[in-house]
């Protein structure tokens, strides 16, 4: 089996979770309206190899009006929801609040969902991410940041080892 993509509307069957195990990866961070790279696809393509459900919230056509919009947010929350891994990546010189937004949803849930955080040294909120995520009051061990790509990709890629071993156990 392989990595199964799934973007908005489109959601799993009750058998694609079954087969999957429920080890579900979302892609977070960056899209800046379609305006930044597709990093998403470059992340798919390393992962396509696993038993893994992933989940690319990066349309072909961004949401266009109010009820699809409410769509793509309930779809990403319910997909952040059902994974037990996020990799989250922040591109350089963007701001992208909808990824802050949900990197604060993460960091305050007492899930063990793991969260891997790319962020790109010129990242124009760096400096919030790495001070939020280590605030001692709001640390969630869950959670790591790292501003080398290859660091976070070897880190999603122990992470996926780990969880996909877990399913023939």
């Amino acid at each position: 089996m392989s990595a199964k993509v799934f973007v908005p509307p489109a959601w799993p069957t009750t058998d694609d979770l079954h087969e999957a195990d429920n080890d579900c990866l979302f892609l977070a961070g960056t899209i800046e309206m379609g305006n930044s790279p597709d990093w998403q696809a470059d992340v798919i393509e390393i992962v396509k190899d696993y038993d893994i459900i992933v989940f690319n919230p990066r349309r072909v056509l961004p949401p266009e009006g109010t009820e699809d919009i409410i769509k793509q947010i309930n779809w990403e929350l319910s997909g952040l929801h059902k994974s037990n891994t996020v990799y989250m990546h922040l591109c350089a010189n963007t701001i992208s609040p909808i990824s802050l937004l949900e990197l604060g949803l993460l960091q305050g849930t007492q899930s063990t969902t793991k969260v891997i955080v790319y962020c790109d040294p010129e990242y124009l909120r760096m400096l919030n991410v790495v001070t939020t995520t280590n605030h001692p009051l709001w640390v969630n061990p869950f959670i790591r940041v790292f501003d080398d790509y290859e660091k976070s990709i070897i880190s999603l890629k122990k992470r996926l080892d780990i969880v996909t071993s877990m399913q023939n156990f």
